[in-house]
């Protein structure tokens, strides 16, 4: 009979201490050996017992060197029959000693306990057959651990090979030499160590051994947030906060930070391009520019005296920190200096584990980032789990396969950053609030359908507007930044662009030309108004706008003048002025 309940942690630990110790006295009899084993060391192809904390394994188990009869190995009856004369009692089984979690293998309630999918087993024969593949749905017994957290494996699992799948010419005498059974998907424990047991037995036959699984130190998770999000302008600070997790849980079955200050961060500042097709959202990334500060332009006579923003840019760079040992960590971006027709994120990721050295090459950059997550032993760098394989999102945690995320750092400062395929963990993207223009540094005279030359006693639209520093046009306050403030008169002068003298113009605030005015204002919450200006002679002027400063500011302004042509067909350049607040 099989038992059908679940072990206590006391029943698991001290059953895997007598199997373990039968099995040192077993193996000298029956000299069985017994391994674990996932895919590969993505760095030497090998199979390999080194897997990550918290992950999950399609894991390998083979049994080699025994010699035992057919028989005894294997049973006629199905594993899970209800009937107790016709239940399968010869069964391999495996001893899992981990605890504190539970469900990893997808046990049901019942008294079967069967998983939900069956793996395969390859049996070679004492007649040098190999029958397989066969298939063996795994019955599993867990203990039910001490936190609600589904993170660790199995207590037993048993496997029973049914005869029924033996090809008939397959001799009753023949006698079972090894064992190998693909694809037990195993979740592996949140606590990391370098040793754990897992043993084999047969409820019937000789058969015992341990292996060890290496379950190395993971990261488990990336949060970052962006505090202070009620006032953001263009090219203004914006900081990034996070903190980092390990997959090891403490007493009371929280995550514990990651407690490495060593351990590099990768923050960026992203521009998520969204492409919908078929109903389904997919995404791309670009990198973010922003204006490089440059601002140039020309007067009316082609000298460098006006001024307007630059078109010069450059890349915001990603940012590299490394969290205190309680796991956080801070990054200050500048915003972009203009407003993003995309929708831009936030997101930081890092090496989940310890991987392989970069120093491996002689032109690594000492202070790279495989540097500093190097492992001098490559034989240690662990399998890829399932979770990387398939790109699982979790929150707070995305997984990335191998060398498959796009390093730039190399780009971005050659000199400092090197590095090598990895796999990655990501955090969950943070989209950036709404940001705004910045405060208004500039005014443009911006002409409203200015032909090729204006006639005398004409009237020319002009529009008189606000510019951040950036060339954004922004408004007058409007409580960017809790900033309150009044209407914002401008002065309003036509010279003479030889002699700087007033000219016989004037300018208006309706296009008839009816009611003259020297100046205008502009309403708080507004960026533009309009006025109309009527030449009176034949010639070059300069159309100038002064700000009149707020009381309490500053009083020294400047003011440039832009061409503007009567009776010309050159077509004047748009106007920026300088506004000193």
């Amino acid at each position: 009979m099989v038992p059908t309940h679940k072990w206590s942690r006391l029943a698991v630990l001290l059953a895997v201490v007598s199997v373990c110790c039968f099995m040192f006295a077993s193996m000298a009899a029956a000299a069985s050996s017994f391994s674990v084993t996932a895919e590969s060391n993505p760095i030497t192809g090998e199979p390999t017992a080194v897997l990550k904390a918290d992950h999950t394994y399609d894991l390998n188990l083979e049994v080699t060197e025994i010699n035992v009869p057919i028989n005894q190995f294997t049973d006629k009856y199905d594993p899970c029959s209800s009937d107790p004369d016709t239940k399968a009692t010869n069964k391999l089984y495996v001893d899992f000693p981990f605890y504190k979690e539970s469900d990893n293998l997808g046990s049901k309630s019942g008294s079967c306990n069967l998983s939900t999918g069956s793996v395969e087993a390859w049996i070679t024969l004492s007649t040098g057959d190999v029958v397989g593949p066969i298939p063996v749905i795994p019955e599993i017994y867990e203990d039910g651990g001490s936190c609600s957290t589904p993170a660790s494996v199995a207590d037993r699992v048993y496997f029973t090979i049914e005869r029924q799948f033996f090809p008939s010419n397959i001799p009753s005498t023949a006698n079972v030499t090894g064992v190998l059974i693909k694809g037990l998907e195993v979740k592996t424990t949140t606590q990391p160590d370098d040793n754990y047991l897992v043993c084999v037995n047969h409820t019937a036959c000789d058969i015992s051994g341990c292996a060890s699984l290496e379950v190395v130190d993971t990261v488990g998770g990336i949060d970052i947030w962006i505090p202070n999000q009620n006032c953001q302008t263009v090219g203004s600070n914006l900081t990034v906060r996070g903190q980092v997790w390990s997959t090891e849980l403490d007493n009371v079955c929280n995550n514990k930070p990651w407690g490495k200050d060593t351990w590099s961060i990768i923050v960026e500042l992203k521009a998520r391009i969204t492409s919908t097709d078929c109903g389904v959202d997919s995404y791309s990334y670009e990198d973010v520019e922003t204006s490089a500060g440059d601002f140039y332009g020309t007067n009316c006579f082609g000298s460098d005296t006006s001024i307007k923003p630059g078109t010069q840019t450059k890349l915001i760079y990603a940012q590299v920190v490394h969290p205190k040992l309680d796991g956080t960590f801070k990054v200050d971006f500048a915003l972009p200096s203009w407003i993003s027709e995309d929708e831009l994120i936030v997101t930081a990721r890092t090496i989940e584990v310890r991987d392989e050295k970069a120093a491996y090459d002689t032109d690594v950059a000492p202070g790279g980032i495989g540097w500093r997550f190097g492992n001098q032993e490559i034989n240690k760098v662990p399998a890829e789990a399932n979770e990387d394989i398939d790109g699982v999102s979790e929150t707070n945690r995305n997984h990335i396969l191998r060398g498959t995320y796009e390093v730039a750092l190399e780009a971005y400062a050659p000199d400092k950053y090197t590095t090598k395929a990895h796999s990655w963990v990501m955090a969950d993207e943070v989209v950036l609030p709404n940001y705004s223009a910045g405060l208004p540094q500039f005014i443009v005279i911006d002409e409203d359908a200015w032909g090729s030359q204006i006639d005398v006693d004409n009237t020319q639209t002009l529009e008189i507007c606000l510019v951040d520093k950036y060339g954004n046009p922004t408004k007058n306050y409007d409580n960017i930044c809790d900033k309150t403030g009044k209407p914002l008169k401008v002065q309003l002068r036509a010279l003479d662009c030889d002699t700087k003298t007033i000219t016989n113009g004037a300018f208006y605030s309706d296009q008839s030309a009816t009611n003259r005015i020297v100046d205008v204002e502009i309403p708080v919450g507004a960026e533009c108004v309009t006025v109309y200006y009527k030449p009176a002679t034949v010639g070059y002027v300069t159309i100038e706008a002064s700000a009149i400063f707020y009381p309490g500011q500053s009083s020294n302004h400047v003011s440039r003048p832009v061409f503007v042509a009567l009776k010309s067909t050159r077509k004047p350049d748009v106007f920026w002025k300088k506004l000193i607040w």
